[in-house]
């Protein structure tokens, strides 16, 4: 559950204004994980970013957002290719099947799946009954990380040239 959370690692990168609703909303994130039981670290003291927004505060480094299934299309590439500094030409163009090991098997797990089977696929469905404990701790983490990218991080990427999403409305549409 924890690694669901990975909008509180994008945040500490200090790319975002955090102004006080993005604090409160952070916040609220990581009172949530305490009361869950389930973050290893519940004090916001831990949270390295300052509660009021410092001029030059950030890391220096670039970040590229992508979601998995982006990478079906060239454009991501072209943006991934422009983000190290590579001409995409030099490389083969991208193939009209797109596999990976999350969606190569997509159809051996269906709604007869048993917990075996998912077991042998390396993924669960969460929308079987006997996954509701995970639905439970995933949806409000997901809520929380939906506005977060939607209102601060997704805008920022929008204003600063140290943040590339490739395509941002179709990974807005994602969102």
């Amino acid at each position: 559950m924890a690694r669901s959370r990975f909008h509180l690692s994008l945040a500490r990168l200090g790319k975002t204004p955090l102004r006080k609703e993005e604090w409160d909303l952070l916040a609220e994130e990581l009172y949530q994980a305490r009361r869950r039981r389930n973050e290893p670290s519940n004090k916001l003291y831990g949270f390295p970013i300052p509660q009021t927004n410092q001029s030059g505060f950030g890391v220096p480094n670039k970040v590229f957002l992508f979601e998995s299934n982006q990478g079906k299309y060239e454009y991501m590439y072209q943006e991934l290719a422009r983000f190290v500094g590579m001409d995409r030409d030099r490389f083969p163009p991208l193939k009209n099947n797109f596999r990976s090991s999350w969606t190569a098997n997509s159809t051996a797990v269906n709604s007869t799946a048993t917990n075996s089977m998912a077991a042998k696929s390396n993924y669960i469905n969460i929308c079987f009954p006997e996954f509701e404990f995970v639905r439970k701790e995933l949806l409000p983490i997901s809520y929380t990380l939906g506005r977060w990218l939607l209102d601060y991080f997704i805008p920022a990427s929008l204003e600063r040239d140290d943040i590339t999403i490739p395509n941002v409305t179709a990974f807005q549409e994602i969102v």
